[in-house]
């Protein structure tokens, strides 16, 4: 009898083990497995990680290339709008000058043997104005609004000017009207048109030029 107790004993002793045994072994192959799948999602987003950061890079350097052709482009085109606009101030400038000139000797009061008579001086003002007018209307756009408004004053000024002259002095608009007892001096108005109002709205539609261009110096 002590024999099967011992032998019950010792075979129940056998099966704890076992089971513990088989208990830490589960333990350890789970443990291990975890440690391998572990291993290999950290290794596989790393390398995920690295591929996105690679990519992001190559994206922000193509980005990068995008914004500079863009501003290159953009820096070539405000070169041309400028050199434009340079060649539209200066052709504008110039026109003017001319017709103001032109009306200028068509209304001075100072007349020489060898002056061309009231009537070519007139046509060349007709011709200055329509000079003018043609190449500065098209391109009135590439000027601000403030110096567009100077120069339509000043020219429809100039114009009316010239047009008073042509009624009273050459055309004898002025004989008639003191005839009929009215006060009328179209050519000293004229001349005080020309010599005392013109200058300062010259002075001052140039330093607007000079602003458009950069050139303006404030003292």
């Amino acid at each position: 009898m002590p024999d099967i107790f011992t032998l019950i004993a010792s075979i129940g002793v056998s099966g704890l083990l076992s089971a513990a045994l088989i208990f830490l072994a589960r333990n350890l192959i789970t443990e291990r497995l975890k440690a391998a799948i572990q291993n290999e999602y950290s290794q596989k987003l790393e390398t995920h990680k690295s591929q996105l950061k690679a990519q992001n890079e190559t994206d922000l350097e193509h980005f990068k290339a995008k914004l500079q052709i863009a501003a290159s482009e953009r820096s070539i085109r405000l070169t041309r709008v400028f050199e434009k606009t340079v060649d539209i101030v200066a052709g504008t400038y110039e026109r003017l000058l001319a017709f103001h000139d032109a009306v200028g000797q068509y209304t001075s009061i100072v007349e020489w043997s060898n002056t061309p008579p009231k009537e070519d001086r007139r046509r060349l003002v007709a011709e200055k104005y329509q000079d003018f007018l043609s190449y500065y209307r098209p391109r009135k756009p590439f000027l601000p609004k403030r110096t567009v408004k100077k120069i339509d004053d000043f020219r429809q000024k100039l114009n009316e000017t010239a047009m008073d002259f042509m009624w009273g002095v050459e055309q004898g608009g002025d004989q008639r009207a003191i005839k009929r007892g009215q006060d009328r001096d179209s050519w000293m108005k004229a001349h005080d048109f020309m010599t005392k109002e013109a200058p300062p709205v010259l002075e001052l539609l140039e330093d607007d030029l000079r602003r458009i261009l950069g050139t303006y110096e404030d003292n």
